[in-house]
């Protein structure tokens, strides 16, 4: 993706569809998530949105915020970066170049990190639509960067979930996301089960066996994107992949 590409252009392009489902009252996608449904795609099942990107700094010094009333939202340009953190300013400016420009917001109070004090998090967004895993895996290069993500909020389901913990009458899925690994927990399991994968497009993306004793598997390399899951054939939820 170029990052001189406007976001109307990306929009323009067939094969980013608005990720949403039709069939479930219960969905939300307030940042407006898009998923590539091209299987030809070299971006196949990637997500792509304008915002939210969580940055959290080892040190609260590297992107000094002032002070402020509680719930109030600060919002900066990575150029206030201090001066002294040359690397971490080359790297922010590299993002920029490559996927233009982005803001830096951040919540007051500071949320601070007990393991390095004056630590900050803050939320980044784009004004364009960016590619998540590209952008994602960009952040977590950048020096003095102690973690960096795509803070999700659309549909039920991100990072560790418990997928229909809320409906009694369907399986719960807990899926993972750092293992990879998911876990089927259904009194009504049978003693050797299916596991089914499908993309939003309806292409099978993995099919696996389990039994009601051990239901756990490890699905491994799934791209950041919305899955439906069945099993033994029956739909049983919706997965969101975070990373």
């Amino acid at each position: 993706m170029v990052a001189s590409t406007s976001a109307s252009a990306q929009l323009s392009n067939p094969c980013l569809k608005l990720l949403n489902d039709p069939d479930d009252s219960t969905w939300q996608n307030p940042d407006s998530i898009y998923v590539d449904s091209c299987p030809a795609s070299s971006t196949y099942l990637h997500l792509f949105a304008k915002e939210t990107f969580s940055v959290q700094f080892f040190y609260g010094s590297v992107l000094p915020v002032p002070g402020a009333s509680p719930d109030t939202i600060i919002e900066v340009e990575w150029t206030q970066i201090d001066t002294a953190y040359s690397a971490t300013r080359a790297g922010f400016d590299s993002l920029q170049q490559r996927f233009g420009h982005f803001i830096l917001k951040n919540t007051q109070p500071n949320i601070v990190d007990t393991n390095h004090i004056g630590s900050k998090i803050f939320a980044l967004s784009f004004d364009s639509i960016v590619d998540v895993n590209v952008v994602s895996d960009s952040l977590k290069t950048i020096p003095l960067v102690e973690y960096a993500g795509y803070s999700n909020r659309s549909g039920i389901l991100s990072g560790i979930t418990n997928i229909n913990n809320n409906d009694k009458t369907r399986p719960s899925i807990i899926f993972n996301a750092t293992t990879s690994e998911i876990t089927i927990n259904d009194e009504n399991l049978l003693e050797n089960n299916t596991l089914d994968i499908f993309s939003t497009t309806g292409q099978l993306i993995y099919h696996g066996l389990f039994t009601k004793q051990s239901p756990s598997l490890k699905v491994a390399n799934l791209p950041q994107s919305c899955y439906v899951v069945q099993i033994n054939g029956a739909t049983a939820g919706k997965l969101l992949v975070t990373h």
